[in-house]
């Protein structure tokens, strides 16, 4: 299990991080063409999406919202190329953005965790209906284990050996 999840967190720090610096350098673009800051607020919240999207777990959308709070302060609050806030109203917008992008991350997660579950329950339905059709023809017990062995390797991803006694 420990492998597993070792594993896992590589690729999905590096979507994290990957969708964190895109937004940072996105703004700076749109900084450099006269947009105000309402505007990088929008594209960091869409990172965090996106994060929570391409990632395994609620966790990486939690942390990717703390960690875009850092350079849009650092880069677009005044005073610009620090971390402190001359602005109290930029600590109620901190606040909100990482409700809001944990908020929203958790719900995307939650309707990838419903997709994949439906995704699930869809394969076994499709299997079940492949065994009762095939055990309604008529046929032999030969028959009937050809077709089990069949659906128990499509349903389980896994080799099956069918013993005669």
């Amino acid at each position: 299990m420990l492998q597993r999840i070792d594993k896992d967190i590589f690729p999905n720090l590096i979507i994290t991080i990957f969708f964190n610096i895109a937004a940072t350098l996105l703004s700076l673009f749109f900084q450099h063409l006269g947009f105000k800051e309402v505007n990088f607020v929008v594209i960091y919240i869409l990172s965090v999406l996106l994060t929570s999207r391409y990632t395994k777990g609620y966790v990486y959308g939690i942390v990717a919202s703390i960690i875009a709070i850092f350079p849009f302060n650092f880069f677009f609050t005044e005073p610009v190329y620090t971390f402190t806030v001359d602005d109290p109203t930029y600590i109620f917008t901190f606040i909100v953005i990482l409700i809001a992008v944990i908020f929203t991350s958790a719900l995307t997660n939650k309707l990838i965790f419903s997709k994949e579950l439906a995704s699930k329950s869809e394969k076994q339905a499709q299997t079940l209906y492949q065994i009762t059709s095939s055990l309604a023809k008529p046929g032999g017990t030969m028959e009937v284990a050809k077709v089990s062995v069949r659906c128990l390797i499509d349903l389980l991803q896994c080799n099956v050996i069918f013993i005669n006694p």
